[in-house]
Formats: C-alpha cells, sequence, structure tokens
C-alpha cells in the first residue's frame, strides 16, 4: 500500500512539474522585443525582473512593457536560426541614425540579437542623440537666414528697432544651435559607430591601418652612422 501511494506521490509530481516546465512566462516589450523565461520579481508599477533559458537576467521597468503573459513553450532554436543568412557574417556599418550589414538596414529587432542588449542600449541612446542633433538643424539654419535678412534691412536703413533686436536674438540663437547639432550629432554617431566596431571586433571582421614617420639608423660605415626619414605603414586585424 505504501508502495502505490509513494508511486501515485511520483507520478502526480512528474504531472505538475511536466505542465510547469511546458509554459514560461512571457514578457512583451512596447518596442517589439519578446523576453521568455521564468519571472523571478514584478513590483507592480515599477519594475520586472525575467531570467531567460540560458540563465541571462533582465530588468525592465513597467513603463516599457507592454504586457506579460504565460505561453507554452516551444523546442529551443539556436540563435543563428533566428536570424537572417544575410546576416551571418560581413562587417556592420552606421548609416545616418541606423547600423547595416552586408549593405541591408537592420531593424531594432536584429540588433538586439546580434550586438547583445547592453550595446543595443548605447545603440537606442545614441539614436536619439543624432535625432536631437538633427532638431538643431533646421532652427540653425532658419535663425542663421533670420540673422542676414535683418541685417540686411538694417543696413539699407529700413529697419526699426524691432529688427535690430530680432537680429539680435536670431544670431544668438544660431550660435548656441550650431555648436549642439554639432555635438550631439558628432557623440551619437560616434558612440553608433563604437557598436558597430565592438560586434566587428567581436566577429572578427574589423581591421585599421596607420601610417606614420619613422627615423631609421643607417650604419654606412663601420665608424659612421647616418640618420634616414622613412614612412611605416602596418595593417591590424
Amino acid at each position: 500500500m505504501k508502495k502505490l501511494f509513494l508511486s501515485l506521490v511520483l507520478v502526480l509530481t512528474s504531472i505538475v512539474m511536466f505542465a510547469q516546465g511546458s509554459y514560461k512566462e512571457v514578457v512583451y516589450l512596447k518596442n517589439g522585443s519578446m523576453i521568455k523565461g521564468v519571472i523571478l520579481e514584478q513590483v507592480p508599477n515599477e519594475s520586472v525582473k525575467i531570467q531567460t533559458s540560458d540563465g541571462n537576467i533582465f530588468v525592465y521597468p513597467m513603463s516599457e512593457v507592454q504586457k506579460i503573459t504565460k505561453e507554452q513553450s516551444e523546442p529551443e532554436k539556436p540563435i543563428t536560426q533566428s536570424v537572417s543568412p544575410m546576416l551571418t557574417g560581413g562587417k556592420m556599418e552606421r548609416d545616418g541614425r541606423n547600423l547595416e550589414l552586408n549593405g541591408r538596414e537592420l531593424s531594432d529587432e536584429e540588433v538586439l540579437t546580434l550586438v547583445g542588449r547592453e550595446n543595443y542600449e548605447t545603440y537606442l541612446s545614441a539614436q536619439k542623440q543624432i535625432g536631437v542633433g538633427r532638431a538643431f538643424t533646421p532652427i540653425f539654419f532658419v535663425s542663421l537666414g533670420s540673422t542676414i535678412v535683418f541685417t540686411i534691412i538694417n543696413a539699407t536703413g529700413n529697419g526699426s528697432y524691432g529688427t535690430a533686436i530680432a537680429a539680435i536674438v536670431s544670431g544668438v540663437v544660431a550660435d548656441v544651435s550650431l555648436p549642439l547639432m554639432c555635438i550631439f550629432k558628432g557623440i551619437g554617431k560616434g558612440r553608433m559607430n563604437w557598436v558597430a566596431d565592438e560586434y566587428n571586433r567581436q566577429s572578427r571582421n574589423s581591421y585599421s591601418w596607420s601610417l606614420s614617420p619613422s627615423i631609421m639608423r643607417i650604419n654606412a660605415q663601420p665608424d659612421q652612422a647616418n640618420l634616414g626619414a622613412g614612412m611605416t605603414f602596418s595593417v591590424n586585424f
């Protein structure tokens, strides 16, 4: 009787564990990403912590979460199967606010798959910085054009106190918007290039070259030494 009872307990335990193992919790993000795993902690209206099957733990603020569901799990697939064959090689490069691989512009989900979560966050931040820099571009040109127009009006003697003030204000706006435009775009492009370089370095698709002057010591005779100038060219893969 005891053996029968223990057998029933083992069977029921196995059924429960199988039922739990066949379902996974899924966190859907507003940017279109989907993370499957086990939710370790969920703070209402604040954050959710989820652990994926490979042991990685991610924490997302609830403001980025679209919904959380429990779905039946499917057999794990290698990451390479979820990536297009066009994305399995080549050099990653920046193209404006986006990244491209093999001449093909990458979606945000593809960038996340290729570069990882940490570098993906850098990529998103760089996109925003480039966008802010571009937003200052029309402001600069409009204010610069206004400054020129008001200055010409004032120079021809047809201006007034108002046009003089307008010329000064538009000139100040142009002076401020130009460095802001360059700073934000420069930083954003630099960080975007860094993400691409990191991917290329890890996938061994990067190279660098340098050309620098050098001074050579030439021993023409045993008791005489001459100095000569040359160029050194090096390539690192």
